[in-house]
């Protein structure tokens, strides 16, 4: 039977990723291919660098689970990548009924996904891990300065600091969709950590970066970071619930000082992760390992250390 191959949906800019699943990919025998998709795959510099490439519908379109089902047998897709938050419910609702035909979705439980998607649900799961986190203020009782971000949402769209009630109007106070929390200490540097979770739920690797600057909501400029975080991590989450794969979690703290805030939690890729990649832990190749060979995961813990990523626009030319 020939091997199966990988497939990132939500492609767009993610050029980096693909990359990096393309040279895990090459080191095995029989090398899985990397196929792409997007809503305009001629236009997604992504899908132009996979081995393959397709343009799909949303996935909050009615036709997209048919177009997944017939791309993913058609092209003999054994593992679904996703990397959109939009995509993760719909894509879980689809799990089980893909994995009767071999192919995995790989995203977490739908409630795992319901409560990294509402922030107030995110709250109480960091709570329940043991992690701090902002408290939050009610409309009627605002304290200021504070910080006013979507219940749900990604890239930052929406957040913003807010230094006084003159800087909230009518709609602001009126919209049940928005959420305001304490302001984040200043002193404390922000982080996101990417996290590896294998299929029996268990934590098998941690990366911590530090985020020098930030670009719509994306890190530009990073630093892998030390143990400090990274145990601080370990001793909260051995094993966690329903999680599969990449999981990112984002983060305020002061090793020294050995305070911590988290904030967030992603069951994805984050667009930031190629710098753990480059620093030694090779998500891909494990994710190829169990779920295109049926072989257990192949991380460990070590990464190194003090590597800085500088982000730029690059470019892919192609020929109509």
């Amino acid at each position: 039977m020939p091997v199966g191959n990988v497939l990132i949906t939500s492609a767009g800019r993610r050029g980096a990723l693909i990359r990096n699943f393309q040279s895990s990919a090459a080191g095995f025998d029989t090398r899985p291919e990397i196929h792409a998709i997007d809503a305009d795959s001629t236009l997604s510099a992504a899908c132009r660098l996979a081995d393959r490439c397709a343009s799909s519908p949303r996935a909050d379109s009615p036709d997209y689970a048919e177009f997944l089902r017939h791309y993913c047998g058609t092209n003999g897709i054994s593992l679904v990548i996703p990397t959109n938050d939009t995509e993760l419910a719909a894509l879980a609702s689809l799990k089980p009924a893909f994995a009767e035909h071999g192919t995995t979705l790989l995203v977490s439980s739908p409630d795992l996904i319901e409560r990294c998607g509402n922030k107030i649900e995110s709250k109480s799961l960091f709570e329940s891990l043991d992690f701090s986190y902002p408290e939050l203020l009610d409309i009627a009782a605002l304290r200021f300065p504070c910080f006013m971000k979507p219940l749900r949402g990604s890239s930052s769209i929406g957040a913003r600091r807010i230094d006084s009630a003159r800087e909230l109007s009518d709609a602001d106070r009126e919209d049940a969709s928005m959420m305001f929390m304490e302001l984040v200490p200043a002193h404390l540097d922000e982080y996101t950590v990417d996290c590896y979770f294998d299929r029996q739920h268990g934590l098998r690797c941690v990366v911590p970066r530090r985020r020098l600057a930030v670009r719509a909501g994306e890190v530009s400029k990073g630093i892998t970071a030390g143990e400090a975080i990274t145990r601080h991590v370990r001793e909260r989450i051995g094993r966690l619930q329903g999680a599969v794969g990449c999981i990112t979690l984002q983060l305020f703290s002061d090793p020294l000082a050995q305070e911590t805030v988290a904030i967030e939690i992603n069951p994805r890729f984050g667009g930031g992760y190629p710098l753990a990649y480059d620093a030694g832990a090779d998500f891909p190749r494990s994710l190829m390992l169990e779920y295109v060979f049926d072989l257990p995961a192949a991380i460990g813990p070590d990464y190194e250390e003090g590597l800085v990523m500088l982000r730029y626009d690059a470019h892919v030319i192609v020929k109509e």
